[in-house]
């Protein structure tokens, strides 16, 4: 007999290659599934991230001052900022520095000097970014006034500030073209309170230029103005004060004052003349 093939077979068979065949049922692959986010979550989501730039924004802000980052940024057009500096004599208080503290306590928060500042006619202080100090010899702080280097023009100012109080702006541009030059810079003054003691100049670095310099100066002014509505104070006016048809009157006459350090210089040329009109 024989042997059976039936083992050979069997291992032949078991030993033979085999290839799968695709199955009928459908194969399962895995994918990453993304849940859409429901209203409320995109809503949270939103909020904080919103939360988070203002966080960002806010980092290098001086704490109490919005307006104001620790590089002496000033943002002149903000609300915040407009409440803060028509609201108060800011000659020897601006945000956290005021009159009587040293160089050192200033250059802790604003770091060191960049340069030398701008007042409406020469050079003067220490320039932190747009915040101008102006030191004594023992280099303690006496005055404070703004260099912007935000780029703000004369109508961008009329439209945040109102009209001014006095436009030594458009005196001075209707004096150029009547042939009477002037030396000084063009000023918006705002003063809306003849008893508080100090007026706000905004001066310009050419006429229908950009702001140069924001200072608080001494002295009142409040010309007669039925107006204007200044930030501070309304207008107020009194007997024997200077008008607006005078300082223009004066100023198209004889032009403008020489150029001077002493901003009060141009009070003095107007008040001269206010004083001739009263023995008229």
């Amino acid at each position: 007999m024989k042997p059976s093939n039936e083992t050979t077979e069997e291992k032949m068979t078991t030993e033979k290659p085999v290839t799968e065949k695709p199955t009928t049922e459908e194969v399962t692959t895995e994918e990453t599934m993304t849940e859409k986010p429901t209203s409320e979550a995109k809503k949270k989501d939103t909020d904080e991230v919103a939360k988070e730039k203002e966080d960002a924004a806010n980092s290098d802000k001086i704490e109490g001052f919005s307006f104001v980052d620790t590089k002496g940024r000033v943002n002149i057009s903000s609300q915040a900022f407009m409440d803060y500096y028509f609201s108060g004599n800011r000659r020897t208080k601006f945000a956290n520095i005021k009159q009587g503290i040293t160089r050192n306590q200033v250059e802790a928060v604003y770091d060191k000097s960049q340069g030398v500042g701008q007042s409406a006619q020469t050079g003067v202080g220490e320039r932190y970014g747009d915040i101008v100090v102006v030191y004594n010899q023992q280099d303690i702080v006496d005055t404070i006034l703004l260099n912007p280097t935000e780029k703000l023009n004369v109508e961008d100012i009329r439209r945040l500030y109102g009209e001014p109080t006095l436009d030594e702006h458009q005196y001075m541009k209707e004096g150029i073209a009547a042939g009477k030059g002037g030396a000084y810079m063009p000023t918006f003054i705002y003063d809306g309170n003849n008893q508080n003691g100090y007026h706000v100049s905004v001066t310009f670095t050419g006429i229908d230029v950009y702001v140069r310099a924001i200072e608080t100066d001494e002295g009142d002014l409040s010309p007669q103005t039925t107006q204007n509505q200044t930030k501070d104070e309304t207008v107020q006016n009194h007997q024997n004060q200077v008008t607006e048809e005078q300082v223009r009157a004066f100023v198209l006459k004889v032009g403008k004052p020489d150029e001077v350090n002493d901003v009060d210089y141009k009070l003095h040329h107007i008040e001269g003349y206010n004083n001739s009109t009263r023995h008229d």
